[in-house]
């Protein structure tokens, strides 16, 4: 089918399709390159900023321990005022968390900051009645809340420690999936890229031979009539502009053997007549030759005549003279008789 097309709409489809596979890999590459963005973006501000808030809550949990513990050893109520901060630091992180997953519609992990929240404000509160109970009740007292407080600071912790890795995994998730989009990116454009240079390469050598191989057939056949070369039969393959043209050469060649043959008819008509005509001028020579000697023949005997003519020439003048002096004669006679007529009638009347 593609032989059959017009040159111009080959080449046409030629870079259409090389414009398509083009265009298919800038899509596809815009779709992944928008996919790491928002993979990038994800990570900038999401992935990595909570990541790091969740060990801000990790480490602020720590410092409330370590606060109330302080107080509980000193008894300085200075120090309840920084776990206060430290608590206010977890509480202010946790805020975010829950924005957060209400804006995802996460519910799942807004249940799990809510339960982390409320064990951190029961580890809080424990934590303070522990200081309370060492600075107003003595050591005893305070040791049997600290035991209870260690177990639940414990606790909060290793729920802490749990949510802070799920966040650092959650943000080298996104960063790995930042790494796999890239590489997508990358591999998508090498092979489409790929595999476009090959389609083109593909189209530009069809189009290329489809142009020149009926071309240089083309130049063959006319260096092959330039020489006279009649003997050999033109293949149309095509219908596009190249194979119309050989197919006008082929009616060319058939057309020139058609006349060759008529004029190679008519030499060999010619020649033949050439033979009768040369033995036709063997006879007319002869003849010629026997008419020349005639014509010596008929040439004496005119000369002969020419004599007998002028001499009967000389004859009838000498005729005609004597005509003319016998008429003169004639007249004189006439007169005569004429006269002695005249005179017979004189005497008859005078009788």
């Amino acid at each position: 089918m593609l032989k059959n097309m017009k040159i111009g709409t080959r080449l046409g489809f030629g870079f259409g399709a090389v414009l398509l596979v083009f265009v298919v890999t800038a899509v596809l590459t815009l779709v992944a390159v928008n996919s790491v963005d928002r993979s990038s973006r994800q990570v900038a501000e999401e992935s990595m900023p909570f990541a790091l808030l969740s060990g801000t809550m990790a480490f602020n949990t720590v410092q409330v321990q370590q606060f109330l513990t302080d107080v509980s050893a000193t008894h300085d109520r200075e120090g309840l005022k920084d776990a206060e901060k430290a608590a206010a630091g977890f509480l202010e992180a946790s805020a975010k968390f829950k924005e957060m997953y209400r804006k995802e519609n996460d519910a799942r992990s807004l249940r799990e900051i809510e339960d982390l929240e409320t064990a951190f404000n029961q580890y809080h509160t424990e934590g303070k009645q522990m200081a309370e109970a060492y600075i107003t009740q003595g050591m005893e007292a305070g040791n049997k809340i600290m035991e209870r407080f260690d177990k639940t600071a414990l606790s909060l912790t290793r729920k802490v420690t749990t949510f802070q890795k799920q966040q650092i995994d959650e943000a080298n998730t996104h960063m790995t999936g930042v790494l796999g989009a890239v590489a997508g990116v990358r591999n998508t454009m090498m092979v489409f890229g790929g595999f476009a240079i090959l389609i083109s390469i593909a189209i530009t050598l069809f189009i290329t031979r489809s142009i020149t191989n009926p071309v240089n057939e083309a130049l063959g056949i006319s260096g092959r009539l330039a020489q006279g070369d009649l003997t050999f039969d033109i293949e149309v393959k095509s219908r596009d502009e190249l194979g119309q043209l050989l197919s006008a050469m082929k009616n060319m060649v058939e057309k020139l053997k058609t006349v060759v043959s008529d004029v190679k008819t008519a030499a060999d008509n010619v020649a033949s007549g050439s033979q009768q005509l040369s033995a036709g001028s063997e006879q007319m020579s002869q003849g010629t030759t026997e008419q020349a000697a005639s014509a010596e023949e008929a040439s004496s005997s005119v000369e002969e005549m020419n004599a007998t003519i002028k001499q009967n020439a000389d004859n009838a003048q000498q005729t005609e003279k004597i005509a003319i002096k016998s008429a003169n004669d004639a007249i004189e006679s006439g007169k005569a008789v004429t006269e002695a007529m005249a005179a017979m009638k004189q005497i008859a009347s005078k009788i």
